[in-house]
């Protein structure tokens, strides 16, 4: 009974069970457009709700999705019993750090609403800890792509559960102290998620069922019971083995109602991710050192920028059966940064493999993803030995991390022993081989990285005779340009042919040279040139 003498209006357990599960269901919606569209919908099946709208277009919260402060936030929903002429009412998502917006509902009967005010607040509050967590969660989203399909196996069985609910009342010693609970009820779900049966759990005491259960939990419940203040918590149960998300609160005075899912595999999967996250910060220590220090000391970004750069064109000094050598030439004075990268290795078969990109735009998220490029197909390389499947799985990758740009590549494997060489390009211009002062184009067209997820890649073999150079390079050197005219690969492969006797480190400068000569010293994009001289087979034997 309330302090009124009208008989207290309980909230339906499956409804609550319901909102609970809804709650789960959010935490795998993508976006948070996703989000609100499946929440609108949901908040219109509460009892006494008319409509529902999840309001996060607020103009206080900044595109970039910071929170607005909290002291600038409207007031955590205005209260159904404290204005009865109202037919709105809000909650706010609010933490300490500030507003993310409100869930707005609009009452069609505030009798039937008002015992589910209070699990709201609480939903709400819950809601704001998780846009909160997907904006802190942002630097972890290499680590969630490696175990993208681990978690979505995770997340279709979570959000398949129905919550577990359940009715105790409390037991209190000598001095009103809690020290033990009894069950009054529990639902199927509870059954089937903790293992015991209903008939042998009701009417019996905690102790009696649980005698491992720790005390954090007799200090929960019991506040709530005692206080009538909810609370949600998550936990590891001795006497079950399994972790739970519980909500507590208190139905009438002297008991408690827990609404629960079992959260054990989410436990595990965030163990797994947090074990990837130490892997990953202990393979790019010195990336992850050098982005912390561009945040902390603004005035050292210069320097940051170009230590990226060189990451990104690192390249080993010598491999057998080639020579090589390469350029990079930054479009921009101020910060030598951009997404230009390219490389030499040896792939895990013996052949040489040769790579150059381009990813669209400039600074240091161009280079970031250069970087996160330049990974990803090495990583593939030593699981593929065809160029168009490296690419496959990388286009995968980078379309899933849905990329504001887009990355050119080419990729090419040389067999040292018959001077075969296999090929496949992303959308990257076309490199020039030159053999005996004939210069020509390895044409192979297809989608840039990132863009579509069915892209096709198809691989290209030519035999490439000894002596003969390659010639890679971003297109920031064939749209040089002079009175609206452009350098491009024709005016490349005649500088090739002209200066294929000079010395193969020589080279890059010359065609540099020749290309900012024609645009009058300036280029309009960053520019990057890779020549390798394929020394042949009598070369690598002696090597």
């Amino acid at each position: 009974m309330g302090e009124d003498g009208e008989e207290r209006r309980l909230p339906d357990p499956r409804v609550l069970g319901w909102l609970l599960a809804t709650h789960n269901v959010l935490q795998t919606l993508p976006t948070v457009g996703k989000l609100g569209e499946f929440l609108a919908g949901a908040l219109e099946d509460i009892p006494g709700v008319s409509a529902g709208e999840l309001c996060l277009s607020d103009p206080r919260i900044d595109p970039c999705g910071q929170p607005c402060p909290a002291s600038e936030s409207d007031h955590a929903g205005d209260s159904i019993t404290d204005y009865p002429s109202k037919t709105m009412t809000r909650f706010s998502l609010e933490t300490i750090h500030g507003c993310y917006g409100q869930i707005v509902l609009q009452i069609g009967d505030p009798v039937l609403f008002e015992p589910y005010g209070p699990f709201l607040a609480n939903f709400a509050g819950s809601l704001a800890l998780l846009l909160e967590t997907r904006r802190q969660r942002s630097q972890l989203e290499e680590a969630f792509e490696k175990l993208s399909e681990e978690e979505r196996r995770y997340r279709q069985l979570f959000t398949e559960m129905t919550a577990g609910h359940a009715v105790h009342e409390i037991v209190l010693d000598e001095a009103g102290v809690p020290w033990d609970y009894r069950f009054l009820e529990v639902n199927p779900a509870f059954e089937r998620i903790t293992g015991l049966k209903a008939e042998h759990v009701v009417g019996r005491s905690a102790q009696d069922i649980l005698p491992g259960l720790e005390p954090s939990w007799m200090e929960k419940y019991g506040h709530v019971a005692l206080t009538g203040q909810p609370v949600r918590f998550e936990d590891y149960n001795q006497g079950l083995g399994r972790y739970y998300d519980v909500v507590a609160y208190r139905p009438q005075p002297g008991q408690f109602a827990v609404i629960f899912t079992d959260i054990t595999e989410r436990k595990q999967v965030e163990e797994r991710l947090h074990e990837a996250s130490e892997e990953l910060k202990a393979q790019n220590e010195e990336l992850q050192m050098a982005q912390k220090e561009a945040a902390r000391l603004l005035e050292d970004q210069r320097t940051l920028f170009q230590r990226l750069q060189a990451a990104l064109l690192d390249i080993p000094q010598q491999l057998p059966g080639v020579k090589f050598a390469h350029l990079y030439r930054s479009a921009t004075r101020e910060a030598q940064i951009g997404g230009d990268f390219y490389d030499v290795f040896e792939a895990k078969d013996g052949r040489i493999a040769l790579l150059i990109g381009d990813v669209s735009g400039h600074g240091i998220e161009a280079a970031r993803l250069a970087m996160l490029v330049k990974d990803t197909i090495h990583a593939f390389t030593h699981q593929f030995c065809r160029p168009h499947l490296v690419l496959r799985e990388a286009n995968r990758l980078l379309v899933k991390k849905n990329l504001s740009g887009f990355v050119s590549v080419f990729l090419g494997f040389l067999d040292l022993e018959d001077g075969t060489f296999t090929y496949s390009s992303a959308g990257h211009p076309p490199p020039l081989l030159d053999t005996d002062g004939r210069t020509r184009l390895l044409e192979s067209a297809s989608f840039p990285l990132g863009v579509l997820a069915d892209a096709r890649y198809r691989d290209r073999e030519i035999d490439i005779p000894e002596g003969s150079h390659l010639l890679l390079y971003t297109d920031g050197i064939t749209e040089a340009r002079r009175d609206g005219m452009f350098f491009e690969e024709k005016r490349l492969a005649e500088v090739l042919e002209r200066r294929r006797h000079e010395e193969v480190e020589a080279l890059p400068g010359l065609l540099l040279d020749e290309a900012l000569l024609f645009a009058g010293g300036e280029l309009d994009d960053d520019a990057a040139l890779l020549v390798v001289n394929y020394l042949g087979k009598t070369s690598t034997d002696e090597t």
